[in-house]
């Protein structure tokens, strides 16, 4: 399997460029592009510490779905393989909302493994809270509790099955829009999970002294190898909500050794250091979830869940606070994922909770807090700079494609006026030709091609469904009057051209790359790779070709020729448009562009020694 560096999609063996970018595409050994004759890879989503995430179809159901490919020297460690098969099998337990399904996994031929998951078309929570920094300032807390409260619910699921999480971060969690408006909250990840599992089998398997996790967000007693449960989780989450509500993580250091101390030995800073305003009840909730000894934190995700969603009602009954419009209707926007949230922890709060959340105007009385955008001017800054850089490099990425393609069309221009063909009324001319040659008003056809297929013996064949006019065949070409005996050496050259081109596009058409490939000088200037030889070009055609099922080209039957003089030499530019459709499997690319072949007369005939798109 291939796929592309710039895009990411995936192709077979075959294609050695992208069909999209042209980009040459990179090698995935020992990796199919279809795995078990089922889920075919369609593009790279993610590289991860052990593997990869790929995006899949199903091609029987015709479902998305992503794949999560592990690498096989991880596999070649037994504790390795058997964690990814615990990760699957644990997964496979948990059927909850808030949590990312698993469907299916296996080994691949190679050793390695896959894990088929659902796709979520979303975005993640870190990605959330820079956009939400940039748009709004810091995260209102009826937003983050709203948030974080789906996170809960689907944690306490799986602690109900005896699964603990240990590395939830804002990037394992993703956000989905739903049609309606809401959002659906889910949890990634459970790979470094460990199972409550009293099998002798699965003892051992998680090592008790080895640190799992990410370093910002790991409880202490993951930092020092102990015991881990579901107070653990609640720790993480706990590190989570501080982030949301301050936008910085309650523990940050220069290296890991410094951020597992200050885990162990620092008391966090409470939020309102960085949050004026935050109201004590919920600064009180999240210093309790990051208590250092567990027995002091919430028992449970619900538990910690229920007291934020009952102090941000009660600080919602309150006085309300002035709040600017762009972040009121922000809010109003947000109103469904509240309720969703409520009814995912139905079965864990109380009914003094219940009695809150039904409440009449429940989610009318949301206190609206202006962003405040002085707290963390540094972070900002670099994100306004970031964009700023970003916004400069594209207007001159643009300025300079623009600035290449006037430049090209110009050069055209001036070798036209050079050389120009011959002094003619466009009007009558065309007219009398029409009368004289009614052939000729044809003469503005196109050169199309059905399709190719292979032929049994694996070699490219293609069906003799290239359809080309009489006229383009003998070269007749708008503009230009029939061979006559006082006819001029432009005009003979023109139709020489015209006849080189028509060969070279119908050849194409069919497959003929031999034939093709015969018109071509020892060293051609090819598209943006530079002078390349003969061979290479043939290569190239033939690999990116054979890469298809099936193919469909259509040029310009008559192209716009100009002739110039070049070193002594008589050349001629091309410029035509064409249109292609290619198939690969369910899967068909159709596009267009405008291309300019060069050709130059030497002692064999013209041969062509440029070729370039240069529109699309």
């Amino acid at each position: 399997m291939r796929y592309c560096q710039a895009c990411h999609r995936c192709f077979g063996d075959g294609a050695g460029f992208c069909l999209f970018d042209q980009t040459p595409t990179f090698l995935v050994e020992s990796l199919p592009l279809v795995i078990e004759g089922k889920y075919r890879l369609e593009q790279l989503i993610a590289h991860g510490g052990m593997g990869s995430v790929y995006r899949a179809t199903h091609q029987q159901l015709e479902r998305s779905v992503a794949i999560k490919i592990l690498r096989a020297e991880f596999l070649s460690d037994r504790v390795v393989a058997e964690r990814f098969n615990r990760e699957a099998r644990a997964a496979a337990k948990l059927k909850h909302p808030n949590i990312v399904a698993v469907y299916d996994f296996g080994l691949l031929p190679n050793g390695g493994a896959y894990l088929v998951m659902e796709l979520i078309e979303g975005r993640s929570l870190r990605e959330e809270l820079r956009t939400h920094a940039a748009q709004h300032g810091q995260m209102r807390p009826e937003r983050a509790v709203a948030i974080l409260a789906q996170v809960c619910a689907g944690i306490e699921a799986a602690h109900r099955h005896g699964i603990i999480h240990r590395d939830l971060k804002p990037d394992n969690v993703m956000i989905e829009a739903a049609a309606d408006g809401s959002e659906r909250v889910l949890v990634l990840d459970f790979g470094i999970a460990k199972l409550k599992d009293r099998d002798q089998g699965m003892r051992g398997i998680t090592d008790e002294n080895t640190i799992i996790g990410t370093p910002n967000y790991i409880s202490p007693e993951q930092c020092t190898g102990q015991t881990v449960d579901a107070r653990s989780d609640v720790y993480s989450l706990g590190v989570i909500l501080y982030e949301m509500l301050t936008g910085r993580a309650p523990f940050a250091g220069q290296n890991t050794s410094a951020v597992l101390l200050r885990h162990l030995q620092e008391p966090p800073a409470p939020p309102s250091r960085f949050r004026p305003g935050l109201s004590r009840e919920l600064e009180q909730v999240v210093l309790r979830a990051l208590a250092k000894n567990p027995s002091q934190r919430f028992s449970s995700a619900a538990q910690f869940a229920e007291h934020m969603i009952i102090v941000v009602k009660a600080s919602s009954g309150g006085t309300g606070e002035p709040g600017g419009a762009g972040e009121e209707d922000e809010t109003r926007e947000r109103q469904p994922l509240m309720r969703f949230n409520e009814i995912a922890i139905a079965e864990q709060k109380s009914p003094a909770v219940a009695a809150m959340v039904d409440s009449p105007g429940y989610t009318e009385s949301v206190v609206v807090r202006p962003p405040t955008l002085l707290i963390e001017p540094q972070p900002r800054t670099r994100f306004y700079a970031a964009v700023a850089i970003a916004a400069l490099a594209v207007i001159v990425l643009f300025g300079y494609l623009w600035l290449d393609e006037w430049r090209a069309q110009a050069e055209i221009a001036a070798k036209s006026s050079a050389a120009p063909v011959e002094e003619t009324d466009d009007g009558i001319e065309a007219s009398t030709r029409r009368e004289k040659h009614p052939q000729i008003a044809r003469s503005e056809g196109e050169i199309v091609q059905g399709s190719g297929n292979k032929s049994e013996s694996g070699g490219r064949q293609t069906q003799p469904a290239a359809s080309v006019s009489p006229e383009v065949l003998t070269g007749a070409v708008t503009g230009v009057k029939p061979e006559s005996p006082t006819a001029s050496a432009a005009e003979r050259a023109q139709r020489e051209v015209k006849s080189v081109y028509t060969e070279w596009v119908a050849s194409a058409a069919r497959g003929d790359w031999n034939r093709h490939m015969s018109f071509y000088a020892g060293r051609v200037d090819y598209f943006r790779d530079g002078v390349l030889s003969r061979a290479k070009v043939e290569a190239r055609k033939r690999r990116i070709f054979g890469g298809f099922d099936s193919y469909w080209l259509k040029f310009t039957g008559s192209p716009q020729i100009q002739l110039k003089q070049n070193s002594g030499w008589q050349e001629a530019d091309v410029i035509f448009d064409r249109q292609w459709r290619v198939h690969r499997g369910r899967k068909r690319v159709e596009g267009r562009a405008r291309g300019l072949i060069t050709l130059r007369r030497e002692a064999r005939g013209w041969r062509i020694v440029s070729e370039k798109q240069i529109k699309k």
